[in-house]
């Protein structure tokens, strides 16, 4: 699909489903037991590795700290996904501010391997990214970065979920995700039989 043709689907794809990772009570609790498992996963393993889990920031200062790189995170999180919107569909996503979250959709269908690499990006990037930062950043920081790693994997439990979700999908099928709710739209001779591949 070229980028002019991107926002026009094709006539014969039809709706199959609709995704709302908020309102669906069940892939919410999914998202839910995803982040707190692997939060649990890269505490422990913090404690196994022995990594200096306090500072010698006092405790205001050092919540503060992290706080502020949490949501310097978020914002960064969202505009990785927008980045490669763009980079896929040759426009700029439409961002949705509701304090303190910050939201990316986009009108655009994407095929499955598009819409998996634009929700797997920010988990990746940043993980690598602060992989690495662990290793250089001050100690009286180290622990606050750790936070913003777990925060990184774990937070991104729903971008997790979404591309299971286009794994388990037809190639052929195609993805619009406005920011509040993911469309899917498979060819009509696929309708009966979503799962295959």
């Amino acid at each position: 699909m070229k980028n002019e043709d991107i926002f026009i689907l094709p006539a014969n794809y039809k709706v199959v489903r609709k995704v709302n990772l908020s309102k669906d009570k069940h892939i919410n609790l999914v998202i839910q037991l995803c982040f707190i498992v692997i939060a649990g996963i890269l505490m422990g393993l913090a404690f196994w590795i022995g990594f200096p889990l306090s500072n010698s920031m006092d405790l205001l200062p050092s919540l503060l700290v992290t706080v502020i790189l949490i949501l310097m995170y978020m914002s960064l999180h969202e505009l990785t996904h927008a980045f490669f919107i763009k980079f896929f569909s040759g426009r700029l996503p439409s961002f949705r501010i509701r304090f303190p979250f910050l939201s990316i959709g986009s009108e655009a269908y994407f095929n499955r391997k598009k819409f998996i690499i634009i929700a797997l990006a920010p988990a990746l990037v940043w993980g690598i990214t602060l992989a690495a930062l662990l290793f250089v950043v001050p100690s009286q920081i180290f622990f606050s970065v750790y936070i913003l790693f777990i925060v990184n994997f774990a937070g991104s439990a729903g971008d997790y979920v979404q591309s299971y979700i286009a794994l388990k999908a037809p190639t052929a099928t195609l993805f619009q995700d406005n920011g509040i709710e993911t469309t899917i739209y498979m060819l009509a001779d696929n309708k009966k039989n979503p799962g295959t591949n």
